[in-house]
């Protein structure tokens, strides 16, 4: 998952990720095109103690972070 809830701004993002196992690679161009479409990349940062990454996006001159981390448990598959 992609989340940004900053305090200072009511419209809240998050974009929720299925990568698949087939085609990991595909993830990169997804979530390249994702942050495009949020502003300009600024710097990715993997914080080692927690295992998420912040991902820092400029756009309109403010710059803010948005966190990137492993949500399987957030998504339940139902199938027939």
């Amino acid at each position: 998952m992609l989340l940004n809830h900053n305090i200072n701004d009511p419209v809240r993002y998050y974009t929720v990720f299925h990568i698949d196992s087939q085609y990991p690679e595909h993830f990169l161009d997804v979530f390249e095109e994702c942050v495009d479409n949020i502003g300009e990349l600024v710097d990715i940062e993997f914080v080692e103690d927690t295992n998420i990454c912040e991902v820092w996006v400029r756009k309109d001159n403010d710059t803010s972070m948005y966190v990137f981390f492993n949500y399987d448990l957030g998504v339940v598959e139902c199938q027939l």
